[in-house]
């Protein structure tokens, strides 16, 4: 359990903090772009939050000041009539704070690993043992 002393966001989730962390390389991105590099990158370790979770948290991060949103300006003149503009959000001072404090100091959940060939190999009793070991070597 997380000490609400120890961290200065206490109501975040892990998954605001993926969230934060994936703004806090230095770039402007938008939630497409942020789903994009979740796919790419949270969940090979962790897992990828959906497009409803990541507005979701980029929402609440923006009201608690931990991001700053702005209509990208240099989309609007490719703009298709009917299209919506571009939002980009970017990390805030205390949103590094914030997401620097949790990746110090705040007590880390247990550990959640979910594979599907290890769950396979669990089940290997049920499977036919040559097409288990090709799916276990691809």
């Amino acid at each position: 359990m997380v000490d609400d002393r120890s961290t200065p966001h206490p109501q975040l989730r892990a998954t605001s903090y993926a969230v934060l962390g994936l703004l806090s390389f230095g770039q402007e991105l938008s939630g497409f772009d942020m789903k994009r590099w979740a796919d790419w990158s949270l969940k090979f370790f962790y897992w990828a939050p959906s497009f409803s979770q990541i507005y979701g948290e980029l929402h609440k991060l923006e009201e608690l000041g931990l991001v700053a949103s702005r209509l990208d300006e240099n989309k609007r003149p490719q703009r298709k009539r009917g299209e919506r503009e571009k939002r980009v959000y970017r990390i805030t001072a205390e949103g590094e704070r914030a997401v620097t404090s949790w990746t110090t100091e705040a007590e880390p959940e247990p550990a959640v690993l979910k594979h599907g060939i290890m769950l396979r190999t669990w089940l290997g009793h049920t499977a036919d043992p040559d097409k288990l070991r090709e799916m276990v070597l691809s």
